[in-house]
């Protein structure tokens, strides 16, 4: 569809003088640049001829991007939601106006990230047609305009009527030179024997692991029910052609083994599917893959 759809657009504007953009998830641009198809190298093809390719919703691994530069495919990767008004952070850095901090950060500096922005939404509409102002700093607005003393519900925002804020869901960290590094959802995080595990370092480690290049594909790592440890680590992954399924759990485990993941967080099991569970947006869905691990 993507080739059908992005050829006619291409040719409307080269032949107008105007450059085209294109959005994809991460999923989607993996499959185009890893896909051996003709009409996955169709894609790549008409991809090189965008001026840019954002890429967002999810995090995208170092490896697809490399992949993708590699193919002289413009991605630039995006971050923000629909009470940014769409992306408000491209490279990892801040649109002007835009400001992130992080709330209560931890020893390593990562908390949950808050953004600043003069975009941000007023807050959601309800089902009577009002707006609740209460995931947002500043206000909800009345017939005259924003109110600036609106009643917030809850601690997820901070409430400076001149500074609209948003308090996302996802844990970040914010570096010197003011680079964001998204690590991953709050409510994502497993709890095992007392230990907090983000499930996307692991993530990132198997995608990052030598051992493991041109083996597994994808992976998405989930926490689930143990009587003795509260929560397991477990990881279900895609692998590669040629990689026997038999030897997939052991290869994972080995391959962590020799990085600097913890072995609290190595994976328990490791759970060889065709593919990994998906909403209709591209995301993987973590619950569904919960389900197939078997919690």
């Amino acid at each position: 569809a993507f080739v059908e759809l992005a050829g006619p657009v291409l040719e409307q504007a080269e032949r107008a003088g105007l450059p085209a953009i294109t959005s994809l998830v991460p999923t989607q641009l993996t499959r185009i640049v890893t896909g051996a198809t003709g009409d996955d190298a169709r894609a790549r093809g008409l991809l090189k001829r965008f001026a840019a390719v954002l890429v967002g919703g999810a995090a995208t691994s170092t490896d697809v991007l490399a992949r993708a530069r590699g193919q002289r495919i413009p991605v630039r990767t995006t971050y923000g939601s629909s009470e940014t008004a769409g992306g408000c952070v491209y490279d990892r850095r801040p649109l002007p106006g835009v400001s992130l901090s992080v709330l209560d950060p931890d020893e390593a500096g990562a908390g949950r990230l808050r953004i600043s922005s003069p975009t941000l939404a007023l807050g959601y509409l309800t089902e009577g047609g009002g707006t609740d102002g209460g995931v947002f700093a500043g206000a909800s607005p009345s017939a005259d305009g924003p109110a600036a003393d609106a009643a917030v519900s809850g601690a997820v925002v901070s409430r400076e009527s001149a500074d609209r804020a948003f308090l996302t869901s996802d844990l970040a960290e914010i570096g010197d030179d003011g680079a964001l590094t998204v690590l991953g959802r709050a409510d994502d995080v497993i709890n095992t024997g007392g230990r907090k595990v983000l499930p996307q370092d692991v993530e990132r480690a198997i995608d990052r692991s030598l051992m493991l290049r041109g083996l597994v594909r994808t992976s998405v790592v989930v926490g689930v029910p143990d009587p003795e440890w509260g929560q397991r680590v477990e990881a279900l992954v895609t692998l590669e052609e040629g990689t026997d399924p038999a030897e997939a759990s052991a290869l994972v485990r080995s391959a962590l083994r020799t990085t600097e993941v913890p072995a609290h967080m190595i994976p328990k099991r490791v759970h060889v599917v065709e593919e990994l569970p998906l909403l209709g947006i591209g995301k993987v869905d973590r619950a569904a893959a919960r389900r197939l691990a078997g919690g």
